[in-house]
């Protein structure tokens, strides 16, 4: 696999960093017609929109597959639509909202935006399913040019409690934004070295909640890259979640 693009994706300024500024944002919800889209979808459809601009490459992407990879998915939408269904009667509960809790909604958006003709999935967990993807992306090579992987967790009133809820697993500071891998199967789109996957070397943590192993640093040059698979996260002796 030949690294065409990596970048990670902040909406808090931070070197070495894009910057999903509500400027960004703001431009993606109107150029994109996404007057409907919950903010899950719209930082995804920015983050894949700047990393075409990075690449060079315009739409249609005829020949390409996309995962779309999170912890919490669209955590907010879900949640409001649950409040609602407890507030209102089932017929005035919002379809539109309803539909963009579903987590494939958010990469769907990112396949018309692009112009994706290849296969869409969405990973979903805890034990870095970023590995995960990257893995089946090595598969998909064998079906298409190009894969596009897309990691992404969005901010809110889950994320702000999880260190009380489990104190040991999420013991550091939450930083919402997310990842981009652009892989080739073609030499020529080599511009960040080759990608191998390793399970038997120690990694460090991941960046993100969906994983995305800390010391992945692929950069424009390098000759080859090693992706680690992050270590399972152990109990902590206490049922993990806390109530209170």
């Amino acid at each position: 696999m030949y690294i065409r693009y990596f970048g990670i994706f902040r909406t808090e300024p931070e070197e070495g960093t894009e910057f999903l500024s509500e400027e960004v944002l703001r431009s993606v919800r109107r150029n994109g017609s996404l007057r409907r889209a919950d903010r899950y979808t719209t930082l995804l459809v920015a983050m894949a929109r700047l990393t075409a601009e990075r690449c060079g490459l315009t739409p249609p992407f005829t020949d390409t597959a996309l995962i779309d990879v999170t912890a919490w998915g669209p955590h907010n939408t879900t949640f409001s639509v649950l409040d609602d269904i407890l507030d209102y009667p089932e017929d005035q509960v919002l379809p539109t909202k309803f539909s963009h809790s579903v987590h494939n909604v958010a990469p769907s958006y990112v396949g018309i935006e692009l112009g994706i003709h290849g296969a869409i999935y969405t990973l979903s967990g805890f034990d870095d399913p970023w590995f995960d993807a990257v893995e089946l992306a090595s598969a998909l090579l064998g079906c298409y040019s190009r894969v596009l992987i897309l990691g992404l967790d969005e901010a809110g009133c889950l994320t702000e409690a999880l260190p009380r809820l489990w104190p040991k697993r999420f013991d550091r500071e939450w930083r919402e934004g997310g990842a981009a891998l652009l892989l080739s199967r073609d030499p020529a789109e080599n511009c960040y070295g080759t990608l191998e996957l390793t399970r038997g070397e120690p990694a460090v943590s991941g960046r993100f909640d969906f994983g995305c192993d800390a010391g992945f640093a692929p950069r424009p040059g390098m000759e080859k890259v090693i992706l680690r698979r992050c270590p399972p996260h152990e109990d902590n002796g206490e049922g993990g979640w806390k109530n209170g």
